[in-house]
């Protein structure tokens, strides 16, 4: 799996007043949530993608893909091509960069927190992350007793 950040022009008053889809079947309470789940339905296989963070007209996302499966070009271009028909999002504010696993469940943390997506262990089968909770710990959360360094592996 790879994951990747970006950073898109949009706010919940966008996402609002320009969506082509009917947001209360998703979700009554936030668009950001409803755009979430729809996004979550709307993608293929291995493909997941989820906005965890509103500052302004700035909306931050997430979105991971299987590379045995397809490329970041097909990957990408999918979840553009979504939030632009069905909700009008076309500017890209920050181009995408890759970011390790666990920057990736912390925003899957983030958008738990604000409420942006309903059932988050689905965001972490999606896209393929082993978590491990133990309570016992002072910090909450606990990698299964390990302690790891991530780095990301340029490609050649």
């Amino acid at each position: 799996m790879r994951y990747f950040s970006f950073v898109m022009r949009a706010n919940s008053e966008m996402i609002g007043r320009n969506a082509g889809i009917n947001l209360k079947d998703y979700d009554f309470d936030s668009k950001i949530c409803a755009m979430n789940l729809y996004m979550y339905k709307s993608l293929g296989n291995g493909q997941s993608f989820f906005a965890y963070r509103e500052e302004g007209d700035s909306l931050f996302a997430d979105f991971s893909f299987d590379e045995k499966h397809d490329t970041f070009a097909s990957a990408f271009r999918a979840i553009l091509e979504l939030l632009n028909d069905y909700f009008l999002i076309r500017d890209v504010k920050e181009e995408p960069f890759e970011i390790t696993t666990q920057q990736y469940l912390e925003g899957i943390e983030e958008c738990r927190r604000h409420d942006y997506f309903r059932s988050s262990t689905r965001l972490m089968e999606t896209g393929n992350i082993w978590y491990y909770f133990d309570v016992n710990r002072n910090d909450g959360h606990h990698f299964g007793g390990m302690i790891f360094h991530e780095k990301i592996i340029q490609d050649r």
